[in-house]
């Protein structure tokens, strides 16, 4: 098509009535030309009805079905351009120039004081130049409103009220700073992409509109995409005339960071992220915080950390995932997971969702899993409950609390089947995670127990008396007295021991055949006494222990069993001899 057939047209009538009109103009500026292609056949059908009554004339007379034919992409283009061009004229020095740069005519934000007011503006502080004189009472209204929300903190409510503001604005009167002011509050209450998208789009509004080109870097900064903050560096610090001094260096900031814990440098790591959280708050640098504090402070000083930060950023789906992942980690029964499930459950982009699914899933495997231990504990299965609580720390996914639990039901079940020594290295490892007062009280007399049956006395009073001190049991006040007479009775047999031992020195009985074959199996000449006895008991016991054993073949282990068996059994008839 030729350039004479459109341009006898208005541009704005032509550009209204095109189908494609979306793919060029901003939706918030459609209105306007519905309203010009209104008033358009308003005026053209008056026209129409004074010609009816005048003789028609030979000149030819387009009708409006000739305007809809259809343009190119080229031609189309050209026309939004011209009816840019022609409302930056119709509109004067005041206007603002709603194209990719700035022209000398004049800016609706203030003019050259709007360009360079935010070489030392605060990029959280609403840039006032956004009022226009073109403004109506409504819409200065909405604008009010809207900075007032935003100064008490609710973001979300103020960018509703911009964005009614922004979509009733002819393209005469919006500027650089109402869209930009959109941004930062989609900045605070986390929508970072239509954050991201406001503020390319007052950048590219002027291009020389410093506060715009600054809070387009530091959004950038903010979602991690620091090749595109410096590209943005590089295209606007010549328009601009500003040197981005503080970006940059809050980009070196976040590249450093992120370079040391991809090194596993984690101290130094977490020192520069708080860093630069001074110089540029936002909710994803907290939540790379919470991920570093887990690994370097723990899962609890992490937790805390991360419900500190959702009462500022309520809704950022990266540290609602934390607060619900971290949380699990912290459970250790049934209810508690019950309890958090909810939080695993929440609606989330699709970048969040599939990670908000697998916690969701993984609690929902414990919560099984703690429902099965405790129907097999009840059945008392002892055998089938050791196989369900070995499979179940298998999982790699469990907390170190319920890790701690299951290894605590496992250690009562090998109990239950004689399997001391198994039972006592459970304990061990359980009680390293175990923080509820009973609950330990409960394992350290289970450790008790297991030791009182190994023979090991010493250990079990130990044991028992660390769980008096937790919580004063019955029934470790019970196993106390009894170890403690026990004890007693030890100590007089050991001292009627001793006297009976200065005795036999001098009179040197003979020592009858039984004796003697007890004697040897201890290693010990006949008629040696009871010091010597036990002795050469311990040294014999922890040469054949089982438990030094371990690593040795099947044959090997079975010996050593039978020798320490043979030898504990001539120690106990001895050493019963003696003292009698």
């Amino acid at each position: 098509m030729e350039d004479a057939k459109y341009r006898t047209f208005p541009a704005k009538v032509l550009l209204a009535c095109d189908e494609r009109i979306h793919q060029f103009i901003d939706a918030s500026i459609y209105n306007d030309w519905n309203a010009a292609v209104q008033e358009w056949r308003e005026q053209k059908q008056a026209r129409v009805s004074l010609q009816r009554q005048k003789p028609p004339e030979p000149k030819e007379e387009y009708a409006p079905g000739n305007k809809l034919t259809q343009f190119s992409d080229e031609e189309f283009l050209k026309l939004t351009q011209q009816l840019e061009e022609i409302t930056s004229a119709i509109a004067g020095p005041s206007a603002a120039l709603p194209g990719p740069t700035f022209s000398d005519g004049g800016d609706g934000a203030g003019g050259n004081d709007c360009c360079h007011s935010g070489d030392k503006h605060d990029l959280y502080t609403l840039d006032s130049s956004m009022y226009s004189a073109s403004l109506d009472d409504k819409q200065l209204s909405l604008y009010q409103k809207a900075a007032e929300l935003y100064k008490v903190g609710d973001y979300s409510e103020a960018a509703r009220n911009f964005s009614a503001v922004i979509d009733s604005c002819l393209p005469t009167v919006l500027n650089a700073a109402m869209v930009s002011n959109r941004a930062m509050c989609y900045l605070c209450c986390g929508s970072y992409r239509c954050s991201l998208r406001d503020a390319i789009r007052s950048c590219e509004m002027n291009n020389q509109y410093v506060l715009g080109a600054r809070r387009a870097v530091r959004i950038h900064i903010c979602c991690g995409k620091c090749s595109e903050a410096r590209g943005l560096i590089d295209t606007y610090s010549k328009t601009c005339g500003h040197g981005f001094e503080e970006e940059l260096a809050n980009i070196t900031l976040y590249e450093n960071s992120t370079a040391l814990f991809d090194r596993n440098e984690h101290a130094t790591a977490l020192k520069q992220l708080n860093e630069l959280l001074k110089r540029a708050p936002c909710a994803p640098f907290e939540a790379l915080k919470v991920q570093l504090a887990a690994v370097e402070l723990g899962s609890r000083a992490a937790l805390l950390h991360a419900e500190e930060c959702l009462r500022r950023y309520p809704n950022f789906p990266e540290l609602m995932y934390w607060n619900v992942q971290l949380r699990f980690l912290e459970c250790s029964n049934e209810s508690e997971l019950v309890a958090i499930l909810p939080l695993s459950r929440v609606s989330a982009s699709a970048d969040c969702a599939a990670r908000f699914r697998q916690v969701n899933s993984r609690i929902q495997q414990c919560i099984d899993l703690c429902r099965e231990l405790e129907k097999t504990s009840a059945a008392k299965n002892w055998p089938q409950l050791v196989e369900v609580c070995t499979k179940a720390l298998q999982r790699p996914f469990i907390g170190d609390r319920l890790r701690a639990a299951v290894l605590s039901q496992r250690a009562q079940a090998l109990y239950h089947s004689s399997r001391l020594y198994e039972c006592v290295d459970d304990l061990d490892v359980a009680l390293r995670n175990v923080e509820g007062v009973r609950d330990r009280a409960e394992l350290l007399l289970l450790k008790a127990l297991c030791e009182e049956k190994l023979s090991r006395w010493t250990d079990a009073m130990h044991s028992v008396e660390r769980s008096m001190r937790e919580e004063r049991l019955p029934a470790a006040v019970d196993m106390w007295r009894r170890l403690k007479g026990r004890k007693k009775t030890s100590d007089q047999r050991e001292r009627q021991g001793e006297k009976k031992e200065e005795e036999r020195r001098w009179t040197k009985p003979a020592a009858p055949t039984s004796l003697a074959q007890l004697y040897s199996r201890l290693a010990l000449p006949d008629g040696a006494g009871a010091e010597k006895v036990r002795k050469s008991y311990r040294a014999l016991a922890m040469k054949w222990h089982p438990d030094k054993w371990c690593s040795a073949s099947a044959q090997e282990q079975k010996e050593a069993e039978e020798k320490f068996k043979l030898v504990k059994a001539a120690y106990d008839q001895l050493i019963g001899i003696i003292v009698e």
